[in-house]
């Protein structure tokens, strides 16, 4: 199937501030299950409402991806004994972490820093999964029934270019006896994922089910955030997954959409159609949210 990123990404130039209309239904193809939405549905805006509930589903990877796919997974491979990677830091939560009680070595890096600590094609990579990512993010507002003049405040200004985008790195250590990584949520609006290797597994429907690679694809992960803004499980929310415990390497790649640091998390509340504060910094939230996730106590809650 032939990728449409150009159209996507001409219409964005053309318009920042593009958003869909006249959404259609539409009964998606599905790859064990978890549905599957190719570019072209991505741009006509589907009705995908019934795919946020449950908060994960595969992404066609547009062309102009695919050629940094190789790149990205050796630095995966690479970056744990990458000396400039061991030194970057941004004073908060970017940088290199080796998480205790799991397989997982992660480095986290944000938009503004990309360009002088990756390599070159995978600068490109990660710009090009952050356009696709506010696309995707504007997909589900509209199907989430959010409506467009609080979409700047309930993301925290993500939809005017305002909020972060973080790309990250996973290496799995077969050697370490641990989960791959325990069951959580993700943080943000949604995080784009790629892996080659089966392991992923997302509580889907009610059960634990594996989400294993579909070729040419990327998962879509909802997150925590979105599920707070939506404010209602039938139109969203964040999926629970975690990386069962391997017997050998894997890495994978991601990228975040996150708020402003500076920005507020809110709740969408339908009846009064306003937006209230949950958290008033969203950087206390990540602070507390790390701290859920990657505490050796820390349990699996789908409430």
């Amino acid at each position: 199937m032939k990728s449409i990123l150009g159209l996507v990404s001409a219409l964005a130039l053309v318009s920042p501030n593009w958003v869909f209309s006249d959404c259609q239904e539409i009964d998606l193809q599905r790859f064990y299950g978890i549905p599957i939405l190719s570019q072209e549905q991505l741009v006509a805006c589907i009705e995908i409402s019934d795919v946020l509930k449950d908060g994960i589903f595969y992404l066609e990877i547009p062309h102009e991806c695919k050629e940094h796919i190789s790149d990205a997974l050796e630095f995966c491979y690479r970056f744990p004994n990458d000396e400039k990677v061991k030194e970057y830091t941004d004073g908060k939560f970017g940088g290199y972490h080796n998480r205790e009680h799991t397989q997982i070595e992660s480095f986290y890096i944000e938009r503004r820093d990309w360009d002088t600590v990756l390599p070159t094609s995978i600068q490109q990579l990660a710009f090009k999964m952050a356009r696709l990512s506010n696309i995707l993010l504007e997909t589900i507002l509209v199907s989430s029934a959010i409506p467009k003049e609080l979409w700047s405040e309930g993301t925290g200004l993500l939809t005017e270019n305002g909020g972060q985008n973080h790309f990250s790195f996973n290496h799995y250590r077969p050697e370490k006896k641990a989960m791959g990584i325990k069951p959580h949520q993700d943080f943000g609006f949604a995080s784009i994922l790629f892996t080659e290797k089966a392991g992923l597994e997302a509580f889907y429907q009610g059960q634990w089910e594996e989400i294993p690679p579909l070729k040419d694809h990327f998962v879509v992960v909802l997150g925590k955030a979105f599920e707070i803004l939506v404010n209602d499980v039938s139109k969203g929310s964040g999926a629970w997954h975690r990386v069962r415990q391997l017997s050998e390497e894997r890495v994978s790649f991601a990228i975040t959409c996150d708020n402003g640091e500076d920005q507020a998390v809110k709740r969408y509340e339908r009846e009064i159609n306003q937006l209230e504060t949950v958290h008033e910094s969203y950087q206390d939230y990540l602070t507390e949210c790390f701290k859920q996730t990657y505490s050796l106590d820390s349990s699996f809650n789908t409430k």
